[in-house]
């Protein structure tokens, strides 16, 4: 069973419904056909094509209809490259003062591939439903929802419960809560589920994708282990010039063969990351599939943007590191970065031996170690013991490497520098060529297309 057409469809229904409301939220209700029509016009090039619009325009009521294909990535596999489509169709509701909103209805049911696997389960009904009001000023409030879906190919199903949410747009902001009560996969190897599904997206800007979001899941059950209480956050701004971005998942119980752990935590952020030259990044590694067959252009574009990025800086850092279980407890933190060089301009590659900085600590209590490895790493000086648990620390900060308070004896800084040496040469010749080299090339090369959309250095979605 093609899993992935059905990940697309999904995709696909979403950018569906996001269409159709921009197209009813930018117009006066007698002007959907011209809106959607450059809609078809600005997509036809992106991965996500409208076509085929039909209206009918009435004095109280209006109705439609235009298909929508996601494209396919371009890693997809020999016989995946197929683009999912759906047919949409709406309605649109007059009847009030020039300033009220917009009442519509719409639904989209799915054609080709995923159609025909989807025939037997929806019968005659749409795959998505949303209905709600979109105000003059651009404003939208909508409730969405999916019916039942059941899938077999051979010895492989899948199923999903009903589900429904509510989206909120206005200006650049987007909100969106989803939930279903259980989807579950099944093959010749095991069954795979996830009970309570709840998503909140809460969007600043939609065109950056900075905001934040959480999926919270009840309950997993896989062949090899179980979870409980699991929960996804991430949060993305942007500072002047500079993105933040944070992930922090949190499980409250995760059991494999009878073993047990509690209160799983991490939390896992980076800083300080030159917002432009990542943007620059993720748009060239999308177009060109990973940075493969790249032009002159881009290729020096990419240079440049990596070069920037490295020479201004950035920390990565593990602030929150837990665990608990029978046994005992683990808690830690962690952070990596590189310091600014120094250098405004982007004309040096990064010196990793010089701007790289490093600092931990892991805290084990409880029966985690057993005598011989507890005494072990107390005798080599990599740990030290604070009462009843077992405390590791270091700091290398420009050359220079401390372990619990001490310095280095050990000649561990010189080996890590080493290595940073042998990066940095790496570096060096990878990065190298000419500031700005693709300023010029660029300048003739061919706009992208109007319609397509930027690509957001925040959340990715």
């Amino acid at each position: 069973m093609k899993t992935r057409t059905l990940l697309l469809a999904t995709a696909g229904i979403a950018v569906t419904t996001a269409a159709a409301a921009g197209a009813v939220t930018a117009m006066r209700a007698s002007a959907i056909a011209e809106q959607v029509s450059a809609l078809g016009e600005q997509m036809r090039d992106g991965e996500v094509r409208v076509s085929g619009l039909k209206h009918e325009k009435g004095l109280l009521r209006s109705t439609g209809r235009f298909e929508i294909a996601v494209q396919a990535g371009c890693d997809a596999a020999e016989g995946d490259d197929k683009p999912t489509k759906a047919l949409v169709e709406y309605e649109l509701s007059h009847l009030g003062l020039p300033t009220s909103p917009v009442r519509f209805t719409l639904s989209a049911r799915p054609g080709g591939e995923l159609g025909d696997l989807l025939k037997d389960s929806l019968a005659e009904r749409p795959l998505l439903t949303a209905q709600g009001t979109a105000g003059r000023d651009g404003a939208i409030d909508a409730t969405m929802a999916t019916p039942e879906l059941s899938l077999r190919d051979g010895t492989t199903s899948m199923k999903v419960a009903a589900s429904s949410g509510r989206v909120v747009m206005g200006g650049t902001a987007f909100k969106l809560d989803w939930s279903t009560d259980r989807a579950t996969v099944r093959d010749g190897e095991g069954a795979y589920e996830v009970r309570g599904v709840r998503l909140g997206v809460d969007l600043a800007d939609l065109r950056l994708g900075t905001g934040t979001s959480k999926m919270d899941i009840d309950h997993v059950d896989t062949p090899s282990l179980q979870m409980e209480g699991l929960a996804l956050v991430s949060e993305a701004t942007v500072r002047g010039e500079l993105l933040d971005a944070r992930f922090a998942p949190t499980v409250r119980k995760v059991t494999v063969d009878d073993e047990s752990l509690t209160d799983l935590a991490l939390d896992l952020s980076a800083k300080g990351v030159h917002a432009k030259s990542w943007e620059t990044l993720v748009r060239i590694g999308t177009e060109s599939c990973g940075f493969q067959g790249m032009t002159r252009a881009e290729t020096a574009e990419a240079r440049d943007a990596a070069r920037t990025l490295l020479v201004r800086g950035l920390t990565v850092a593990v602030s929150r590191l837990a665990a608990t279980g029978p046994e005992g407890a683990v808690k830690g933190e962690l952070e990596l970065g590189l310091e600014a060089s120094g250098e405004r301009g982007t004309s040096l590659p990064p010196v990793l031996a010089k701007q790289a900085f490093a600092r931990g600590r892991i805290e084990l209590t409880g029966k985690l170690l057993d005598d011989g490895q507890r005494e072990q790493l107390l005798a080599s000086g990599l740990a030290t013991e604070r009462g009843k648990s077992i405390v590791a620390s270091f700091d290398y900060t420009r050359g220079a490497l401390s372990l619990n308070g001490a310095p280095d004896r050990n000649g561990f800084a010189d080996a890590v520098q080493s290595a940073l040496a042998g990066v940095d040469s790496m570096l060096a010749e990878t990065l190298a060529g000419p500031v700005g080299g693709s300023r010029a090339p660029q300048a003739a090369a061919p706009a992208a297309p109007a319609g397509r959309a930027p690509v957001k250095v925040g959340l990715p979605y």
